[in-house]
């Protein structure tokens, strides 16, 4: 399956250059409206492939799978199911430096319909891989018309590269917009998992499907 990724993601990479290039060089401090649209980059098939990529990072695990054998291909399939209940949501590229950025959601437990949302970005390699990873936030749970205002201002100003530490939770005054980073808990580009000094506060984000 990771072929067919770097086959279908390639190609969405050469696509995605051209409608830049198309388009003129966008400045990466105030991308307009149509430049996060996943849309704009990769076609349907592309998208699936680049969230079946994404899928071991942003997926809760499987049955019998963990951080240590997450990769193992017994598990493709798994991922591939999980990976549907995700939804990539706000998508950009920044051309000059080859960086990705990427803003997905998923269905939160709760009373009513509710999202949780993950941004962070990466810059791939030819074989369907990531050269670099990095999660950057995962907001608090909201219903779908918020998730979606507040996931669109968060990820503009992460695009943008602004400090996004007054969103934080002990920041934010009692709005909630971010729930992890926080003073407590980081993302750890190295084993490219999520860290906290309160235990294993991340568990109900990693175990279940």
């Amino acid at each position: 399956m990771k072929t067919s990724f770097g086959q279908a993601f390639g190609l969405a990479l050469v696509c995605a250059a051209f409608a830049i290039c198309a388009c003129g060089t966008q400045k990466v401090t105030d991308p307009p409206e149509a430049e996060i649209r996943p849309e704009a980059y990769l076609s349907p098939k592309a998208q699936d492939s680049l969230m079946y990529a994404l899928s071991r990072y942003i997926c809760k695990f499987p049955s019998g799978a963990g951080e240590p054998n997450k990769w193992d291909a017994r598990f493709d399939s798994a991922y591939a199911a999980a990976v549907r209940n995700h939804k990539l949501r706000f998508y950009h590229v920044d051309s000059t430096e080859g960086v990705h950025y990427y803003f997905t959601s998923r269905v939160a437990p709760s009373m009513v319909l509710k999202y949780v949302g993950l941004a962070g970005k990466f810059v791939p390699d030819d074989a369907g891989g990531f050269l670099s990873y990095r999660e950057e936030f995962r907001t608090w749970k909201k219903i779908p018309e918020e998730h979606l205002n507040d996931g669109e201002m968060l990820f503009r100003k992460f695009v943008r590269g602004e400090d996004l530490t007054p969103y934080y939770t002990e920041n934010s005054g009692g709005a909630e917009y971010i729930e992890f980073p926080d003073s407590e808990t980081w993302y750890d580009e190295e084993s490219r998992t999520w860290r906290s000094q309160r235990g294993d506060v991340l568990a109900p984000y990693r175990q279940g499907n």
